[in-house]
């Protein structure tokens, strides 16, 4: 829009934040948020699904176990009872690591989820600053451009005061 006698942009369209871009930032928050809330359930229906494949691989160690040590005839001895202690062994181990990954890779998302949201805050923040320090340039050229209208106007009937006197 023409300013004052024709010059100067005054009235500019004030610089803004896109709205979508605070929906964005609330919902990476509230993703942030549920995932952590539900966290200990995930580590829970995972740590229940590692123990029971676990427990089922240690099943069938145990069944090749007791079948190749009946075909030996080393049912009852203590290689049986070794390798069977063994599997157990080594089935724990297992189910602990396996629990360990668990918790990492949910600790691990979870704190992904979080740094996603605390940047998109301070994306948000930055963008909101450009909009304010934009809207202040603007509000200072249009002052500027008021000030040169209104010291040309002046000059001009300074002239025709001096022409006419």
């Amino acid at each position: 829009m023409a300013g004052f006698l024709g010059f100067g942009t005054y009235n500019a369209p004030q610089a803004t934040v896109d709205p979508n871009f605070q929906g964005l930032v609330d919902q990476q928050n509230a993703n942030s948020a549920a995932f952590t809330a539900n966290a200990p359930n995930l580590q829970q229906q995972q740590g229940v699904q590692a123990s029971e494949d676990t427990r089922q691989g240690l099943a069938n160690r145990m069944a090749n176990i007791k079948s190749s040590s009946s075909k030996r005839g080393l049912l009852y001895s203590g290689l049986k009872q070794s390798q069977e202690a063994g599997s157990q062994q080594q089935a724990g181990s297992q189910l602990a690591g396996q629990q360990a990954n668990i918790n990492n890779a949910v600790q691990n998302q979870q704190q992904g989820l979080q740094q996603q949201a605390i940047q998109s805050g301070m994306a948000m923040q930055q963008a909101q600053q450009a909009a304010n320090e934009a809207n202040y340039q603007n509000a200072v050229q249009q002052r500027q451009e008021r000030l040169n209208a209104v010291s040309g106007l002046m000059g001009g009937i300074g002239g025709i005061i001096g022409k006419a006197g």
